[in-house]
């Protein structure tokens, strides 16, 4: 675990643990405020088994269109932020049941990201 410090105000120190390494991937892009380039190496790293450590991926936590191609084959996406940035994911099947997968978060491409792992899960 990573030690933080956090100084407060009147000079008050405390000392806190980030505890993000104990979060699922989904769990750590729901939390996120913003676009986060390290989570965005994960997941390029979770999805390209011939990633070296080394590999850039691109903007999926910035951009739909990087995010879109998470999606996988044969899903039906419908987004929106009219309330908060939520998507949802469906089998795009004549047998469709009528549950999507969903997804929100802090702007429309994380949202399709937690949609998107969801239904690789």
């Amino acid at each position: 675990k990573r030690l933080g410090i956090n100084v407060a105000n009147a000079g008050t120190i405390q000392a806190y643990f980030d505890r993000t390494e104990d979060m699922t991937l989904i769990e750590r892009l729901e939390a996120l405020t913003g676009p986060n380039f390290e989570i965005e190496q994960e997941i390029g790293r979770l999805m390209n088994s011939n990633a070296t450590r080394l590999s850039v991926f691109p903007a999926y936590t910035a951009s739909i269109d990087a995010a879109m191609t998470l999606v996988p084959e044969g899903y039906a996406t419908n987004m929106g932020n009219d309330l908060e940035n939520w998507c949802n994911l469906w089998l795009d099947t004549t047998g469709y049941d009528g549950n999507p997968i969903k997804g929100s978060g802090a702007n429309l491409a994380i949202a399709l990201c937690i949609a998107a792992l969801k239904a690789t899960q």
